[in-house]
């Protein structure tokens, strides 16, 4: 595939693609573009890392090479942790939070599809389209239960079809391989960026909301000024959990 590929963008750019063998030597591949001089531009100057928000990330891909390149380009900034298949991933979200999780469609053991159903299936408190373990279905729900988590498919097949399993399984998108490192720093900065937005919406929301303008009975007034105050103070916060909430408020789920 990767060799089809290549030849068809060589064609496309006008060039030339050949291979020279050697019987128990091996093969060497080469090309040829014709490629216009370029002028030097200035660089952009580079965000500081220390301006830019360190995310927690979740790489899956049953591919070691594929899990230390997306690493290699991601770690300088963000926090990486690897998988090699779907159950270790749900393993690895049972013990700590993720802001993102990149996974991989199709793997051994459980793929990227089963994997992505469950985590969001566990968000609604619905049923799972795969059992678990008790353990890791107990550890699992009560870290994801009202939340969602990102989840962008890593996948070399971009056709239509593929594209819809993914979105059908409750992915976020998709970031086709082999990896680009402009475009996967770009798709993981356009996912902080979202991510911001609907923070300052949701602070906005809560700001506009005030109790004393609510006509309700003083034991409800204080129980949504205690609310609001706890929100507020906890938007930024994705550890917190429903039991965390259920524990402040003093209140059955």
């Amino acid at each position: 595939l990767g060799l089809s590929i290549s030849n068809q963008l060589v064609d496309l750019m006008g060039g030339r693609i050949w291979v020279e063998s050697k019987e128990m030597v091996g093969s060497a591949f080469h090309f040829i573009l014709p490629l216009p001089a370029s002028i030097a531009e200035p660089v952009a100057e580079k965000i500081a890392p220390s301006e830019i928000t360190s995310l927690r990330i979740l790489v899956v891909d049953d591919n070691e090479v594929n899990r230390d390149v997306a690493s290699m380009i991601l770690e300088q900034i963000h926090e990486v942790t690897t998988a090699n298949d779907g159950l270790e991933s749900l393993s690895l979200m049972a013990s700590r939070p993720f802001d993102i999780v990149l996974m991989d469609v199709r793997m051994p053991k459980m793929d990227g599809l089963t994997a992505a159903g469950i985590i969001r299936a566990l968000e609604l408190d619905q049923r799972l389209p795969q059992p678990l373990s008790e353990p890791l279905y107990t550890d699992l729900s009560t870290r994801l239960r009202g939340g969602h988590v990102q989840i962008h498919a890593l996948t070399a097949h971009a056709m239509d079809e593929d594209l819809k399993m993914c979105l059908a399984a409750g992915m976020d998108g998709y970031i086709t391989k082999p990896f680009s490192p402009v475009l996967l720093e770009a798709r993981v900065e356009n996912i902080l960026e979202q991510r911001k937005r609907l923070q300052d919406r949701y602070r906005r929301h809560l700001l506009e909301l005030e109790p004393s303008k609510v006509e309700m009975a003083s034991q409800d007034e204080i129980f949504l000024a205690k609310l609001l105050n706890f929100m507020e103070n906890n938007i930024d916060n994705s550890e917190l959990t429903v039991e965390d909430m259920v524990s402040e408020m003093a209140y059955g789920r």
